[in-house]
């Protein structure tokens, strides 16, 4: 009988180490970002800060099929902006191998880094069928400006939806990697109170857990979640007083937009032991205000934290948003589902 006990607790302890080293294995797996380990053969993405949750989309859906992409928000560190943000544009324009220019004449505006850094020397360099132009409407500022683009495919982006621009742009560029099934989320209002002030949530397909409403105004303890594609998604919402103004994030030049919010993401990420490295610094607009958003892997999950600074609208400090999201597989998953994210936070509503 003891020996058969020894045996079973053989047996039980080699089952528990083996599954130790295939969770070990799998968050090593998972945590891997594959699609920024060559720097080789980009698709250099070109746009301006105004386009970017369109360009953001596009960009992590082609990651989610593999591919090699330079897009800003994912490839200038947090601690390059102020040193190497150029050097790492002319690194990114002479490694790429095709390149999509969304244009209109906000891009044209950008003279020093849309059109000299980004456009001319793609387009000297590169054969016309590697380019590509998504015009967002077509305007004559780009082609002006930089008559190269005269000689490039086009779309037309202001006449389709994301999904159909995708598609059309993987045709374009012959890239592999089909778009997932999607479908519009239902529209199913959830509604609370902060404070004494009201806010409602799309919640579609969402699954909707904790309270809605605190009285004293401090936060709402409010968790979402669903599975899509096998990969569950998980958000928690938090808010209360921000311990930061809105200003310093919410100003008018973009360019100091994002050397606020990369500060911004910095402090965060030395504060917050719980937060892994920052692979993505975001910029995003709400309520006729830019905010920002981060990307990074933390405890077990790829993880995109959206921070909205809102006035408050009972007259006190202002209010920060706190949406924390999260998706559990691997890198390429993330990308695939971060426009549900991006989507959520767009349809929240305060006061």
């Amino acid at each position: 009988m003891n020996e058969f006990l020894k045996l079973l607790g053989g047996v039980a302890g080699v089952i528990i180490l083996t599954m130790i080293i295939w969770s070990i294995e799998k968050m090593r797996r998972w945590r891997r970002t594959p699609q920024f380990d060559s720097s080789e053969d980009n698709i250099f993405l070109s746009y301006k800060s105004e386009n970017v949750e369109l360009v953001r989309f596009i960009s992590e859906q082609m990651q989610a099929a593999g591919h090699n992409v330079w897009f800003n928000e994912y490839r200038v560190g947090l601690g390059e902006w102020e040193t190497d943000f150029e050097q790492r544009i002319s690194e990114g324009t002479r490694s790429a191998g095709r390149a999509v220019f969304f244009t209109n004449a906000l891009w044209a505006r950008s003279i020093e880094w849309c059109v000299d850094a980004e456009a001319k020397p793609l387009l000297a360099r590169l054969p016309n069928e590697s380019c590509l132009e998504v015009r967002l409407p077509p305007e004559p500022d780009p082609h002006r400006l930089v008559p190269g683009l005269s000689s490039v495919r086009s779309l037309d982006g202001s006449r389709m939806d994301k999904w159909s621009l995708l598609a059309e742009i993987q045709h374009v560029l012959n890239l592999s990697g089909g778009t997932l099934s999607h479908s519009t989320d239902e529209a199913k209002s959830l509604n609370g109170l902060l404070g004494e002030v009201p806010y409602s949530l799309n919640t579609g397909r969402w699954k909707v857990s904790g309270r809605t409403t605190l009285g004293d105004g401090k936060i709402i303890p409010l968790g979402l979640s669903r599975v899509e594609n096998g990969v569950t998604l998980t958000v928690n919402v938090i808010a209360g007083a921000s311990g930061m103004e809105r200003q310093p994030l919410n100003d008018r030049d973009m360019r100091q937009v994002f050397r606020n919010l990369r500060r911004i993401a910095q402090a965060y990420f030395r504060g917050n032991s719980l937060a892994g490295e920052c692979v993505g610094a975001h910029l995003f607009f709400h309520s006729d205000l830019s905010h920002g958003a981060f990307t990074y892997w933390g405890q077990g999950s790829w993880c995109r934290r959206y921070s909205l600074v809102l006035p408050d609208k009972s007259g006190g400090k202002d209010v920060e948003f706190a949406f924390t999201c999260a998706v559990h597989g691997d890198f390429a998953q993330f990308c695939r589902h971060a426009w549900m994210f991006d989507e959520l936070v767009a349809s929240f509503r305060y006061g």
